[in-house]
């Protein structure tokens, strides 16, 4: 089952690794939760829909054996609620992504996001908007690697206020 070799590959990789990750920092977690009042989301004319929306952030700060910092791993939760003032109808949104920061230096370099950006599905609509997939962002800016993107904005803010003037 195990021969000779592989039981001293193994030891010898175990050797190898074990004082590389006592002499770098431990990492640093954390996280953050905010709600988002009521914001004015989209202008239908005759009225408003309005977004209440919850955000949760949740990380993990990695460090090289020098304490520079080297990876952040992000994850984020975000719920939103869109309404009508006064009405009883509500249709509410769920996105949930990751995102890995890397750092040279202490100083970010370039970043990987990946996940459900923004999905809002509308009863008899189907889906108006919708990003997934895997983004890419360095100081030039944001360019998708992989993914979907779908949805006319105009065509689908249409459809999203015919749904909410319903009483």
């Amino acid at each position: 089952m195990f021969t000779k070799t592989k039981i001293i590959f193994v030891i010898t990789v175990l050797c190898l690794t074990i004082p590389f990750s006592v002499l770098a920092k431990k990492p640093q977690k954390g996280e953050w939760a905010g709600f988002f009042d009521a914001e004015p989301a989209i202008d239908c004319g005759d009225y408003t829909i309005f977004d209440n929306i919850v955000f949760e952030v949740s990380w993990i700060d990695f460090f090289d054996k020098s304490g520079d910092w080297i990876r952040t791993f992000e994850n984020y939760r975000i719920y939103e609620d869109f309404y009508r003032d006064g009405k009883p109808v509500h249709l509410s949104s769920k996105s949930e992504f990751h995102v890995q920061a890397f750092y040279f230096d202490g100083e970010w370099q370039y970043e990987q996001r990946q996940g459900l950006f923004n999905q809002v599905t509308v009863p008899g609509y189907g889906n108006l908007f919708i990003q997934a997939g895997r983004i890419m962002r360095d100081s030039d800016g944001f360019f998708f690697e992989k993914g979907q993107g779908m949805g006319d904005f105009e065509a689908s803010t249409a459809k999203l206020c015919d749904y909410l003037r319903q009483e």
